[in-house]
């Protein structure tokens, strides 16, 4: 490892405690509050919905500046972190033609709000998740010439609702060929090698690259020297961030086609219990890429958001980044607290959480493999301080101790050691008998 590198790893890791220090020197702190306490955002309602009754009636306004115009105010209001911001030169967008690697499209984001920022642009784009409709997008005027309100703008489902999005509408993040208008969809399963295709990449690893950034470029600590980032309220296009924006984009599309496929199965052409099961494994992360070396973003992006709650009484929260092996240190989607998911219909939560119950509880060992016993046992443990509701699915003491004999022995058969007993992992769908108390859905 060259020394430079070496020096600039060990300055970064010895200085993570002032990172967010100097992100509140930059104005950046003002929109890093928990991203669950969006001002003007009603629990489990539409948020933009509710800022324009707010901007309607005076209860909040929007501040006007010249290089941003409402960018600043609509990020805090919505409870936007400017830290997430991740930048893309790609022109697969609203405003393509206005997109290049010297004028490129910012995005910022939180679980239920992603928000789309050009320079010189006549608007600003906006998806926020709605629990009766999944993710409604819409444009924001930049003009001061009459009270800000956010319009819906069905056009964008052109490109937003689409066999790439599951065919529901959604978000989704593109890798493309620098100067091209398309791209391959990715997510966390996607060979990290193979992603960023026209995005700006800062943050730090070694011995792998990426598609990101211009050609021949390699690991970028900020954007300073990149383009003229004056507007831009950040000097990063954070990896991390890009890695959660990522994850989040595909499991948003898999709640939304869940939801669709349970309140209208006579036009949606989802079979209910493989809708589920994909739902679920997503959110346990199978299939997820290796990462090839430690990552190390350098926007405080990472600390922050690996700070926030719930947690449980060790500490421990599904937000904790590792980015040594994989991404996150408990792997269970923490966007199980999100309104998207908090909004689907209570039969499919339940076989939600029926399915995550036996997976944690050592059902099928070969499919889950990449989760340990000490993973499976952090989980549960977390679930149980975090999502109270979550208890009811739980096996019983008597359920827990088969399936964690029929774990171990699946494991062993895995090994050749021993033979798989009848009755053991893999020998039927369904191994934990509901509870009596347990929701009946009737659906599947």
């Amino acid at each position: 490892m060259r020394p430079k590198l070496i020096f600039l790893i060990a300055v970064l890791l010895s200085g993570t405690a002032l990172t967010l220090r100097g992100l509140a020197a930059n104005g950046i702190a003002a929109s890093t509050a928990p991203l669950d306490e969006g001002r003007m955002t009603p629990a489990g309602g539409d948020p933009v919905v509710e800022l324009n009754r707010a901007l309607r009636t005076g209860r909040a306004t929007l501040g006007f500046g010249p290089r941003h115009g409402y960018l600043p105010s609509v990020l805090d209001l919505l409870g936007v972190p400017r830290a997430s911001q991740v930048v893309t030169f790609s022109q697969a967008s609203l405003h393509g033609p206005l997109i290049s690697d010297m004028y490129p499209r910012a995005i910022f984001f939180n679980d239920d709000v992603a928000v789309a920022w050009v320079p010189g642009a006549p608007t600003i784009e906006v998806a926020a998740y709605s629990p009766a409709r999944g993710p409604v997008f819409y444009t924001l005027a930049q003009s001061t010439r009459q009270i800000p309100q956010f319009e819906e703008d069905a056009a964008c489902l052109a490109c937003h609702q689409s066999p790439r999005t599951l065919d529901v509408p959604g978000l989704l993040v593109l890798s493309s060929p620098i100067g091209s208008s398309t791209g391959v969809v990715t997510d966390h399963r996607t060979p990290l090698r193979e992603r960023w295709g026209s995005w700006y990449v800062t943050g730090l690893s070694r011995r792998w690259r990426h598609d990101g950034n211009r050609l021949g470029q390699g690991w970028l600590v900020s954007l300073y020297d990149q383009f003229d980032t004056r507007g831009y309220p950040a000097l990063y296009s954070d990896i991390v961030a890009l890695m959660v924006l990522e994850h989040q984009t595909r499991l948003t599309n898999l709640i939304t086609r869940a939801a669709a496929a349970y309140r209208t199965p006579e036009i949606v052409p989802f079979s209910m219990s493989e809708t589920v099961a994909e739902l679920v494994d997503y959110m346990l992360f199978v299939d997820e890429a290796e990462i090839p070396e430690r990552i190390i973003g350098t926007s405080g992006y990472a600390e922050w958001f690996s700070a926030r709650a719930p947690t449980d009484a060790m500490g421990r929260s599904l937000y904790q980044l590792d980015l040594k092996n994989r991404l996150f240190q408990h792997p269970l989607s923490y966007m199980i607290y999100s309104r998207a998911f908090e909004a689907l219909p209570e039969a499919v939560k339940a076989e939600v959480y029926a399915r995550i119950a036996e997976v944690l509880s050592g059902a099928n060992p070969s499919r889950y493999r990449h989760l340990t016993h000490e993973d499976r046992q952090a989980l549960l443990e977390i679930l149980d301080a975090t999502k109270p509701e979550f208890a009811a699915y739980r096996p019983t003491r008597r359920d827990a101790s088969r399936l964690a004999v029929a774990l171990v022995a699946g494991i062993n058969a895995e090994k050749g050691r021993l033979p798989t007993p009848a009755g053991g992992p893999g020998s039927s769908s369904r191994s934990i008998a509901p509870r009596p108390d347990r929701p009946r859905t009737g659906r599947w």
